[in-house]
């Protein structure tokens, strides 16, 4: 059992504990966004947006060039297509009757037919290149067309567009006089790679945003990055600004700076530092309480020592007198009350020894001081003891093997054991014989006390060494004590190294005494 001082260390700890783990779990850190101005991000993104739509006026005027030309020879209109970025096919279609127009040359990547001339100029392998015609295919046709409507285009009077089919290369067109019109499809994807290229020579405008601790990303939609400033971070940017062209779609992306910030739910913490200061002053509370039991008790255990010692004198001096008075008297009858008030003080000085000694175990623990002793003499002067209250209740001691050596072992403990074995069989064994038997090997001593009383059960054999422990506590059953005599019995075995124990029989109760005993050189035994 956990004294005072490690229960209050204890439950400090676990105050400590639920503390720091309230703080723990109290404890969240969030990240505090600082808005930035929003202004140079917006300027920088209509200088992107300026730069695009400038590219695009430029590319429609190239492309307005190559289709000037494209009433030439079949050469030029491929040699002239491949000067200008993303040309994939030049077609050029009559819109009055679907014809092909007036043209002059072939070779390969060169269709000619009803639909029109189609020159292919440098497509990727897997970009898929449809057929622009004004009339639904024939049967015949292999490509893919994609249809167009002369009336649609030509119908408000324009001389040039374009025209986006989501799953189609982008499509522009020019009339070059009422029976031509030339067609061009535009690949996307080298188109917004050509841009991306252009756009990341503009990186110094690009890099006068940078905020410390923010972020900024110039990308194309297709996931492509043309630039960025700072560590980009992991989660959705702040401000996101669009830049639209018809070579593709990028996004300008702002994050706001953030810092760190720690702070603590009220709750959790109010919670955990209640909880451990409870714990703290229950551990308080037990301590305090533990160390006024302790002096409490050790105030009685002083009393009754102090007690127990004024009574030793007194019951000394009344034994010497009761001796003398004895010895004086002449009639055997005038004796026999001598005799019994002899056995009665006997008996509370046996009492007033195992206090005694039960306080010193309390106390110190007890202690063996061997010396030479014969058990055979120490058995008969405990015997002589119990002599008259063993012959009043109709029982008689025998004895067996009893050792006359003299022998290395603490005499006045031996002497305190058998008088308390003795007195518990008078207690509960009486009209019956008592045997004492001994047996010695020369290393250690046996001695076994048995009775003819009810015994002990099985499952008591440890509880009866107990303090104050009875196996029987009702007033009815005419047993006295205090329940300490067995107890102190196997202490005083436990502290002269050797044991006390209860042994199996077939009637009574049989206690067995083992202690380490060796002869006393140069010593005689008793005859």
């Amino acid at each position: 059992m956990l004294g005072a001082r490690a229960t209050l260390c204890l439950l400090l700890g676990i105050a400590a504990v639920i503390g720091g783990g309230g703080v723990m779990l109290s404890r969240r850190e969030e990240q505090v966004r600082h808005e930035r101005d929003r202004e140079p991000l917006m300027r920088c993104a209509s200088v992107f947006q300026e730069e695009l739509d400038r590219l695009g006026v430029l590319y429609e005027s190239h492309l307005r060039v190559v289709a000037l030309n494209a009433s030439t020879e079949v050469f030029v209109i491929r040699s002239e297509a491949q000067r200008v970025a993303g040309i994939v096919q030049v077609s050029v279609l009559d819109p009055t009757s679907g014809d092909a127009a007036r043209s002059r040359g072939g070779g390969p990547g060169t269709e000619r037919g009803a639909e029109g001339l189609h020159v292919t100029v440098g497509a990727n392998p897997g970009v898929r290149i449809p057929m622009p015609v004004f009339s639904p295919p024939r049967p015949w046709t292999v490509r893919t067309p994609l249809i167009l409507d002369a009336a649609e285009l030509l119908g408000s009077g324009a001389r040039s567009g374009w025209r986006t089919e989501p799953a189609w290369p982008l499509v522009y067109w020019q009339a070059v006089s009422p029976r031509e019109l030339v067609v061009m499809l535009l690949d996307r994807a080298v188109l917004e790679t050509v841009v991306t290229d252009h756009l990341r020579g503009m990186s110094e405008a690009f890099h006068v945003l940078h905020w410390e601790n923010g972020a900024e990303r110039l990308r194309s939609r297709s996931g492509a990055e043309v630039f960025s400033n700072g560590a980009v971070p992991g989660f959705a940017p702040d401000l996101v600004l669009p830049l639209r062209s018809r070579f593709g779609d990028w996004d300008l992306l702002a994050w706001d700076p953030r810092t760190t910030r720690v702070v603590y739910r009220t709750g959790v913490l109010v919670g955990a530092g209640v909880a451990a200061v409870l714990v703290a002053g229950l551990g308080l509370i037990l301590y305090v309480q533990g160390r006024r039991a302790r002096v409490l008790a050790s105030q009685r255990v002083s009393f009754v020592n102090r007690v127990s010692h004024e009574l030793r004198t007194p019951l000394t001096n009344i034994l010497l007198n009761l001796d003398l008075a004895a010895d004086a008297q002449e009639v055997e009858e005038e004796a026999r009350p001598l005799a019994l008030v002899r056995e009665e003080v006997r008996r509370l000085a046996r009492l007033i020894e195992n206090v005694l000694t039960f306080s010193e175990r309390e106390r110190r623990g007890l202690r063996a001081r061997p010396g030479a002793c014969c058990p055979a003499s120490v058995v008969a002067a405990v015997v002589e003891q119990f002599a008259a209250g063993f012959e009043r209740r109709g029982m008689r001691v025998e004895t067996e093997g009893l050792v006359t050596d003299s022998l290395l072992i603490d005499g006045d403990a031996l002497a305190q054991i058998l008088a308390n074995l003795l007195s518990n069989a008078e207690k509960y064994a009486p009209g019956g014989p008592v045997q004492i038997a001994m047996q010695w090997d020369g290393a250690r001593l046996w001695v076994r006390v048995r009775d003819h009383g009810p015994g002990i059960p099985r499952a008591a054999w440890e509880r009866v060494f107990e303090p104050f422990e009875r196996l029987s506590d009702h007033v009815r059953d005419g047993v006295t004590g205090t329940g300490l005599g067995l107890c102190i019995a196997r202490d005083i075995a436990r502290a002269m190294g050797g044991a006390l124990r209860v042994i199996s029989s077939e009637g009574g109760a049989v206690f067995e005494l083992e202690l380490p005993a060796c002869a006393v050189p140069g010593m005689l035994s008793v005859a």
